[in-house]
């Protein structure tokens, strides 16, 4: 079975937590990544709140020492 890469797991994952979200990751280095992702859920937000709807729901991705997910170096959100 074929394992599906990093970068693709981030934009399933986002998606599914936010189905209208245009997701685009970019890998920067060795478990570092940048992450785009536009959603109508995120109008009249603040960027923060934004910022911690993505983040919360890729930390399991990002728990522990030996983590999938290194860090998010970049992160960009839109309505």
């Amino acid at each position: 079975m074929p394992t599906i890469d990093m970068s693709e797991q981030l934009k399933t994952i986002i998606a599914k937590a936010l189905p209208d979200a245009e997701v685009s990751v970019k890998m920067n280095g060795d478990r570092h990544y940048a992450l785009a992702v536009k959603s109508s859920t995120f109008a009249g937000k603040p960027m923060l709140q934004c910022h911690r709807a993505v983040l919360s729901v890729i930390a399991p991705l990002m728990d522990g020492d030996d983590a999938q997910v290194h860090a998010i170096d970049s992160l960009k959100t839109s309505a």
